[in-house]
């Protein structure tokens, strides 16, 4: 019985080479059909397609070794520059984050010193102090410097912990 499967088998593939770019042409007149197209008429073909079928199905259910291999590297390449760039988003926004509050302790002095709460001293001398803000402590300097006009002084306040500095100017009326 397999000996006759087989010569069925290499009856039809004859059979199928006989005609113009795969397509079947079976001695009966009344059919025409291209394999897989069509279901066929007559028994060989029907037996064939279906052992195709069957071969193919088996065929595609898996996918090979190199090709897992290949899927594995690309997902492995676009998770490494997922996981570099999120680290870095994660460093530039705690960077954003203490630059910004050292902006924010800066401002602070600053104001304090137009308001008169922090007394600088004359000439070069610097004054050093600290502050807690947002749960940390800033250490900051803050110092004047004359400018042409005798009434306006050039101010400097610097965080030291995080290098911000901020200049602003300070009136400073004539003593009667």
């Amino acid at each position: 019985m397999a000996i006759l499967g087989m010569l069925l088998n290499k009856a039809f593939l004859m059979h199928l080479r006989s005609g113009k770019s795969g397509s079947c042409r079976c001695r009966y007149p009344t059919v025409f059909h291209t394999v897989g197209a069509l279901l066929p008429r007559h028994p060989l073909c029907e037996r064939y397609l279906y052992a195709s079928k069957m071969i193919f199905k088996n065929r595609e259910i898996g996918f090979t070794l190199i090709e897992v291999l290949i899927a594995l590297a690309i997902i492995s390449i676009a998770i490494t520059a997922i996981i570099k760039s999120t680290s870095q988003n994660i460093k530039y926004t705690t960077y954003v984050e203490n630059k910004t509050i050292a902006t924010w302790v800066a401002t602070d002095i600053m104001n304090q010193i137009h308001l008169g709460l922090i007394t600088l001293p004359q000439a070069s001398e610097k004054i050093t102090n600290a502050t807690d803000m947002l749960g940390r402590k800033w250490e900051w300097q803050a110092y004047a410097q004359t400018t042409p006009n005798p009434h306006i002084q050039e101010i400097h306040v610097e965080i030291i912990s995080q290098p911000t500095q901020l200049t602003g100017y300070l009136y400073v009326p004539e003593n009667k």
